[in-house]
């Protein structure tokens, strides 16, 4: 419980949650299998500082309410989506590994000489359902430059691997989410601001831009507690 790609008997929540990673809250309860994400590619976030800091905010929102801890993204979960996918076949899934392996060297042009640093401060929510961590870019016209190489890159597969961002980028480093199972149990998806308050305009750290993981949206995880990934590379 707690991952981003966390599923459930409501059908959507998974969808919901993904969505959510690249922008806002969606005003619709269902989504059609047609147009569902089935792959997410995000920045692992491995700096220990980082990681314990957010775990510390985690800890204060389940201080106050026991349930929301199967809420909490788990610790080795944390990451930074920069784009979502529906993969259709085998063909696409060859055709976005073959690209993501080649951003080593297809990146460096648009990387060299830039500051990759990402900050992570201040707390913030969407919806009250989702509260998450901001992501402050240290040069922001090296990361809108960077999101649009990658989209570009992405748009030329074509049909076979299609872009599923529903809105306006935001990038964000979610803690914790109410899923629907437990807003039931709630009754209430919504947390309340009180419960982090104190952590609210924190400096958690810094992320650099080093490393690339093409997630696959499904409840198990990697060795190392991660998404299940078909390829990562480090930048």
């Amino acid at each position: 419980a707690g991952s981003e790609d966390e599923d459930d008997s409501s059908s959507s929540d998974s969808e919901d949650e993904m969505e959510i990673s690249v922008g806002a809250v969606k005003c619709s309860t269902s989504i059609p299998d047609e147009d569902r994400s089935t792959h997410f590619l995000a920045v692992r976030v491995t700096n220990p500082e980082v990681i314990a800091n957010l775990l510390t905010v985690q800890k204060n929102i389940v201080d106050q309410e026991e349930i929301l801890r199967d809420c909490c993204m788990k610790e080795g979960l944390f990451h930074i989506t920069l784009g979502m996918f529906r993969i259709m076949d085998i063909e696409g899934i060859q055709a976005a590994v073959d690209l993501v392996d080649n951003l080593t060297t297809d990146s460096s042009e648009v990387m060299q000489g830039r500051d990759t640093s990402l900050i992570i401060r201040n707390l913030n929510n969407f919806g009250h359902r989702v509260v998450y961590a901001e992501v402050h870019p240290r040069d922001p016209q090296f990361f809108q430059d960077f999101v649009s190489f990658i989209k570009a890159k992405f748009d030329l597969l074509g049909e076979k691997v299609k872009s599923t961002n529903s809105f306006e980028f935001i990038p964000h480093l979610t803690l914790t989410k109410v899923s629907r199972p437990i807003s039931r149990i709630r009754r209430s998806q919504y947390i309340s601001q009180s419960y982090y308050a104190e952590h609210a305009a924190n400096q958690f750290g810094e992320q650099r831009l080093d490393n690339l993981q093409l997630c696959i949206i499904e409840s198990s995880t990697r060795f190392d507690g991660f998404y299940t990934t078909l390829t990562d590379v480090k930048l």
